[in-house]
């Protein structure tokens, strides 16, 4: 009888915020289901999301970026730039740790998610990104950002979009540039990590369910603003902290319930039950919340140009209704919602899982898995 091989894949997310690690989820599920052996590399926050998703995984410790905000928009912008040092340094330090680890280990395919150094020369390299485009808003400098984008992704044999071929696609020209890059490129459709679809109906338990996401300070300082306008608001509202690394809480008190973290599927029924969602507009939250049809208030993070970029694209089509972090105030917003014409689109993200399936065949029959 032939031994049947079980094959290796190591996967890294970025520990830019839950995202990375939220889109990982269907990939690693559809690896699984392939019958691969799954490696994942990541640490802090990631590491306990994932954890809490596939408690018999395999999990490798690997430093992140860690980027931080500013408190204002001014001070993010200095501070994201002051970092860019910092940020290459780990790119070049996550190849080195890659290069020794696949030294002592088997690999038979790295699938990373917009972490620039983790690529092997030898080994069948994935990168997904849903921004061949990086928005700074201005023509000259996005045209420069491009050209280095791209440099960083041509050492991969495959960059992955986690969209949908334009004109259908979520994220506007951020997965639709002008120009796309040499490396071969294959659109993978929207991630989501909810395994089964909406019910025909749902009772609806509250008016808002928050969910906070995203680097600090600004995480922390959206939850503190909104905490302080809760009490005297005459909704309902159901708050997740985004904080699966901290001890678990949950309080109900008067109008408020607030949970540090869910898994998906409580995360799911959590917001099926919520006649809004206010989130940050990270592209993740983008993918499943539209994909779940639920009427959005989104909040970018200030200075976070593609979250930024995102919202005003969402709220012009009235997918989303966008309000600054600024000028946000709980009961107005939910006020503005009521009246704001929502025109949510059709796409089925449930059935929306062939591109995935497509990609990764043609992977591994490249790689000869």
């Amino acid at each position: 009888m032939k031994d049947v091989k079980i094959y290796t894949v190591l996967i890294a997310p970025l520990d830019w915020g839950l995202g990375h690690a939220t889109r990982c989820i269907p990939i690693i599920r559809l690896l699984y289901a392939r019958g691969f052996h799954v490696i994942i590399a990541t640490e802090g926050s990631q590491k306990q999301l994932l954890q809490q998703e596939f408690p018999t995984a395999t999990f490798v410790s690997l430093p992140g970026y860690n980027i931080n905000y500013g408190k204002s928009k001014k001070a993010t912008r200095w501070k994201l730039f002051a970092q860019i040092p910092t940020i290459f340094k780990a790119i070049r330090a996550e190849h080195k740790w890659l290069t020794e680890f696949v030294k002592q280990n088997k690999v038979d395919l790295i699938i990373s998610d917009n972490r620039y150094g983790f690529y092997q020369k030898h080994i069948t390299s994935v990168f997904i990104t849903h921004q061949l485009n990086i928005i700074t808003n201005n023509a000259f400098s996005e045209s420069i950002v491009r050209r280095l984008h791209y440099r960083l992704v041509k050492p991969f044999n495959q960059c992955w979009i986690p969209d949908n071929p334009y004109p259908d696609n979520l994220a506007g020209r951020l997965s639709n540039p002008a120009k796309f890059p040499t490396t071969a490129y294959r659109y993978i459709g929207w991630l989501f990590r909810f395994n089964y679809p909406k019910p025909a109906s749902t009772e609806v338990a509250f008016d808002a369910c928050i969910i906070l996401s995203g680097p600090e300070p600004q995480r922390t300082i959206l939850e503190e603003k909104i905490l302080k306008q809760v009490k005297d608001s005459p909704y309902k509202i159901a708050m997740v902290r985004g904080l699966p690394n901290a001890m678990f809480t949950r309080v109900e008190a008067d109008n408020l319930l607030y949970l540090s973290h869910l898994p998906g599927n409580e995360l799911n029924d959590l917001v099926l039950k919520s006649k809004y969602v206010i989130c940050r507009g990270g592209y993740t939250s983008l993918m499943e919340m539209i994909g779940l049809r639920k009427k959005l208030i989104l909040v970018p993070t200030p200075a976070q140009t593609e979250q930024e970029y995102l919202a005003a694209l969402l709220h012009s089509r009235k997918w989303a209704l966008h309000i600054d972090q600024e000028d946000f105030n709980l009961t107005h917003a939910i006020k503005e919602a009521e009246s704001f014409p929502y025109k949510l689109p059709v796409n089925n993200a449930f059935e929306n899982n062939q591109l995935l399936e497509q990609a990764l065949n043609a992977v591994v029959l490249k790689a000869d898995l």
